[in-house]
């Protein structure tokens, strides 16, 4: 830190002799820029502010401290050379600051959009309120494509907006984030034509699963902001992902606003190294929302979580004020259906699966004598049924010959007004990700092992939620965790019982009685783990993946069965392949208790070792989001209990 004014002051003095050769170029008329002393002027009226070390260029330019070779200094986290407008800007704040402030008073040739004016307006208007300029005034020029951005300077408001996981892309386990430019409506009539940015890796077309998932962890992938109509991303995760959407409106300024817009426009198509775990679209969406938000929004740790950001900004206050103003959820195509179905009448809901299982005949005993309101509840329920039923089976044409059918039927039926926009609407209980459970995680607690005596247990999980957990904000009963490390203190050794690099667990339940609501159970892990509880020194890599069907009882009761199939590193001649047929329940008797029950029988396929029984019975005590107690007993050769304290953030 020390070193920084006396590298500030050669890097300023080089940039000086720079200056003066690019002001002595004949294609800078004086009667454009000024007298050539008012522009070093403000060169030196820059340095003297210290401005290339103020916090808001550094983060206008991405700079961040990099160590290398035991040295460390400034660099941008952008790899894109254009982004630059000194050839030394990657690494120079000073250099990339006086280059600016020259292109800004160059005059504008027959491409104004390749202006710096038009290139980086935040930039500009940083520079412009921050320096006193005097006689010196930029070019006059209209940045075409910038303003069509903006839709004419007339976006209003920002959405952060949460998109829930995607269990079968590994880049989406813990769901994504889009920025959204809420537009005057006066403008543009629908908020499916606000322009929404995006941030993601560019990742080839037909990319090899195992190469994907290595590269994404390694910085394999060039990460780029992106921007679309709001209704290319509503299309690809609520319509055909399934997906649903949170929106929390922002409360910000209209400089603000301008100053995230401005910057966004300045970032497009610029590249960086995205890495799945750190540098992804969380970290660069919280990045770019500090730039007006002076309040971290990710905690310094290996790991950016989406709903981390969402917590965190739900959360915050200024001025006595939330900055959330409103959420509003946006439900995939398969909720909308089940929300609708469920908030009929139940001679609605016995008409609808009239409508279903038999032929689509209008003419059904009870429909005709409906009131308008409610065929028209039917047949918007139908509507979306139908049309999540073809995309989970395009080739099927009686799926849309009932679309056909049912649009037909509604064309008949009054216009119904809609929801108005900025409605928050929480249907059937469910909640945003932030009131769910907090993703990272420590437990510790005392464990007997029948093998090894007392010990102590400690579990750290970075993210995200097991089974037991909170239900609220994610797919209910369901397993989502990634780099799960399990460590115990036994027989006076501390060792790793598990690592869990990836484990997903989905019953798939219904939720209505109408067909293909649902689906198989499944679940996917891989593990490095022990291969049993009895033995020390016998840890294996794990490679399960199963699949069942699970069935809902009762509210609070669900059961399932289950055939995993594994394959294993060997010890002592289990072979390589294995299977694990099991029954279980996860049962919640009384509010804060959650409890599961596993059996099974672990099978060796292809070696001569013994096949074991396996039982696990699994307690959650508490309610609360920051902690609970986790009592367990599992029998797998040994015998084991542990009673442990979990604590969440």
């Amino acid at each position: 830190m020390s070193s920084a004014p006396a590298t500030s002051f050669f890097a300023f003095n080089r940039t000086l002799l720079i200056l003066s050769i690019v002001i002595a170029r004949p294609c800078i008329a004086a009667s454009v820029i000024g007298p050539e002393a008012d522009v070093r002027a403000l060169v030196q009226q820059a340095h003297s502010r210290q401005l290339a070390n103020h916090p808001y260029w550094l983060a206008l330019i991405h700079y961040q401290r990099k160590t290398s070779a035991g040295i460390t200094a400034l660099a941008s986290e952008i790899i894109s050379p254009d982004f630059f407008l000194s050839p030394e800007g990657a690494t120079n704040p000073a250099a990339e600051l006086a280059a600016t402030l020259v292109a800004f008073l160059e005059p504008v040739g027959e491409e104004f959009d390749t202006h710096a004016l038009c290139r980086f307006p935040a930039r500009f208007k940083w520079l412009r309120k921050t320096l006193d300029w005097g006689s010196l005034g930029p070019p006059p020029i209209q940045c075409r494509q910038y303003n069509a951005y903006t839709m004419n300077d007339q976006v209003d408001s920002l959405s952060l907006v949460y998109v829930t996981g995607y269990p079968t892309n590994p880049a989406s386990f813990y769901g994504h984030i889009l920025l959204k430019f809420n537009t005057r409506r006066a403008t543009v009539a629908t908020d499916l034509l606000d322009h929404s940015l995006n941030f993601g890796a560019a990742i080839p077309a037909n990319e090899v699963g195992l190469i994907y998932m290595i590269k994404g962890l390694f910085g394999g992938y060039d990460g780029v902001f992106s921007h679309q109509y709001f209704y290319t991303f509503n299309h690809a995760y609520v319509e055909n992902d399934l997906r649903d959407m949170w929106e929390y409106d922002l409360a910000l300024s209209e400089d603000e606003v301008d100053q995230i817009v401005s910057h966004s426009w300045e970032l497009l198509g610029k590249k960086y190294v995205y890495y799945f775990l750190k540098e992804n679209c969380a970290h660069r969406m919280a990045e770019l929302l500090e730039l007006v938000i002076d309040h971290p929004l990710l905690p310094d740790v290996p790991w950016s979580l989406p709903e981390t950001v969402f917590e965190n900004i739900g959360a915050l206050n200024r001025n006595g004020a939330p900055v959330v103003r409103e959420i509003r959820r946006i439900p995939s195509r398969q909720n909308r259906f089940r929300d609708s179905y469920m908030a009929m009448t139940d001679d609605q809901q016995f008409l609808t699966q009239q409508l279903v299982d038999g032929p689509l005949d209008f003419d059904v005993v009870g429909y005709q004598a409906l009131p308008e309101a409610k065929k028209i509840a039917i047949i918007d329920t139908l509507l979306d049924y139908y049309e999540y039923r073809i995309i989970t089976d395009k080739k099927n044409m009686e799926f849309k010959r009932a679309k056909h059918e049912l649009l037909i039927e509604r064309a008949g039926l009054p216009v119904q007004a809609l929801v108005p926009d900025g409605n928050t609407v929480f249907s059937l209980g469910t909640v945003p990700a932030r009131q769910g459970p907090l993703p990272s995680m420590i437990r510790l607690g005392p464990i007997y092992n029948s093998q090894f005596g007392m010990g102590l247990e400690l579990r750290i999980r970075p993210a995200n939620y097991d089974r037991l957990e909170l239900d609220a904000g994610r797919i209910p009963n369901s397993n989502l965790t990634m780099f799960d490390l399990k460590t115990i203190y036994l027989d006076n050794r501390l060792r790793i019982r598990s690592l869990d690099f990836v484990r997903i667990e989905n019953f798939n339940l219904p939720r209505t009685p109408l067909p293909d609501d649902g689906g198989f159970a499944w679940n996917f892990k891989v593990s490095y783990e022990s291969n049993n509880l009895a033995c020390s020194g016998c840890m294996i890599f794990n490679l399960v993946g199963g699949l069942g069907k699970a069935a809902q009882l009762t509210p609070n009761l669900v059961v399932f069965g289950m055939l995993d199939i594994f394959a294993q590193t060997q010890y002592q001649d289990s072979g390589y392949l294995g299977a694990l047929p099991h029954i279980g329940l996860l049962a919640s008797p009384v509010v804060g208790w959650k409890s599961s029950i596993i059996m099974g029988r672990q099978l060796y396929l292809n070696g001569s070792r013994s096949d074991n029984r396996i039982v696990r019975w699994e307690n959650r005590i508490g309610s609360n989001r920051n902690w609970d107690i986790r009592v367990s007993y599992e029998e797998h050769v040994a015998h084991e209990f542990v009673a442990a304290v979990s604590r969440y953030w």
